[in-house]
């Protein structure tokens, strides 16, 4: 790694966030993909004889409420691709066919998903529980409340 001395970077990185220090109430929310990449976890659980590695999908998700800012993370294991095909239904996207075994994370960058979430027990911050369908359509006369029905039978990949 090449050292970049005195850029002001690391000033900047000092500052107060914008992010709120309160802890986001259990609820559903619209919230931003403002990161979305592939990493292998430090969690010993997600290491298993399907994914030894422990590769995961590591997403920072924005929620605004009131005028604050919360963020709210969430890992979803390799091996957990009906919850990967979830998220990216949420977004308005089109999943992955079974089979496929690479997609690009980043096309998840700068959209908006629903979210359910709860109160984790033992840190008490904000946990994504479900990826739900977009609030415009669970409005809307041909989808009900719930978490998103993945059909990717007429995708073409």
């Amino acid at each position: 790694m090449k050292l970049i001395w005195d850029s002001g970077e690391e000033k900047a990185r000092k500052e107060p966030t914008t992010v709120s220090q309160e802890v986001l109430p259990a609820g559903e929310y619209d919230a931003e993909v403002v990161k979305s990449e592939q990493r292998q976890s430090t969690q010993s659980w997600m290491k298993t004889d399907a994914n030894p590695e422990g590769w995961e999908l590591t997403l920072w998700l924005d929620v605004h409420v009131n005028g604050k800012r919360f963020r709210v993370f969430d890992g979803i294991p390799a091996t957990h691709t009906e919850r990967t095909k979830t998220v990216l239904a949420s977004a308005g996207l089109p999943v992955p066919a079974k089979g496929m075994k690479e997609w690009n994370e980043e096309v998840l960058l700068g959209t908006t998903v629903r979210i359910r979430t709860y109160l984790s027990k033992t840190t008490g911050k904000a946990k994504v529980g479900d990826y739900l369908a977009p609030k415009a359509v669970i409005e809307g006369k041909k989808a009900g409340l719930g978490k998103v029905k993945v059909d990717a039978s007429d995708i073409p990949f």
